[in-house]
């Protein structure tokens, strides 16, 4: 005589393909679900303090810790962000006479008058000493300039390029070789951004 099976019941087919799942599960994300269970006990980085910016005025990107020296093409080593102020000499000093002189051609200003009535005309001679003339020149390009009392070649090259995108002139090309060509540039586009602003 045959015998004839059971049939199977439907709870316990129910009750066997969530066991199925559930090892399956277990075989492909064991150890994630350790974990969640678990918590994670490996030790975690040090999470270093957030960094304050402070922000700059129009035209002026946040410096970036780079090198600071470059060698001009006479051979002279000068640093960027030397702060330049009354009394400083040298090739940075001669690079700021020539970036104050171009920003005043790309205004087309032909002088200057300070505050305290001190009169300059531009061009300013290239002597690379930082005297009453390039005070006052620094006070006619520089905003920070006059909020800090000393300026360096990178804040002033970076107010440079920004001048020349807002004006629609082309990119200075002794900064092409630079160690700080990506914010020369970015400031150079901030100014085209303002410009495109103002006019529209």
């Amino acid at each position: 005589m045959a015998t004839r099976k059971k049939p199977i019941n439907k709870n316990t087919l129910i009750f066997l393909g969530i066991g199925a799942a559930a090892v399956g599960t277990y075989l492909f994300a064991g150890d994630a679900i350790k974990k969640l269970l678990k918590g994670d006990t490996a030790p975690q980085p040090a999470i270093e303090p957030e960094t304050k910016l402070i922000s700059k005025p129009a035209g002026t990107a946040q410096p970036k810790p780079k090198e600071t020296k470059e060698v001009d093409t006479s051979g002279d080593l000068y640093d960027i962000r030397e702060k330049l102020k009354p009394g400083s000499k040298g090739s940075a000093v001669g690079r700021l006479q020539l970036i104050i002189n171009e920003i005043a051609n790309i205004r087309g200003d032909q002088g200057f008058t300070a505050n305290s009535g001190q009169k300059i005309k531009f061009p300013l001679d290239q002597d690379r000493d930082f005297g009453s003339q390039r005070y006052i020149g620094a006070l006619y390009a520089f905003q920070s300039y006059k909020e800090n009392g000393f300026i360096t070649l990178y804040n002033a090259r970076l107010r440079w390029c920004y001048i020349k995108g807002y004006y629609n002139r082309t990119f200075p090309s002794s900064l092409a070789n630079t160690i700080n060509l990506d914010d020369y540039q970015a400031a150079y586009k901030s100014g085209q951004i303002d410009k495109a602003k103002n006019e529209g």
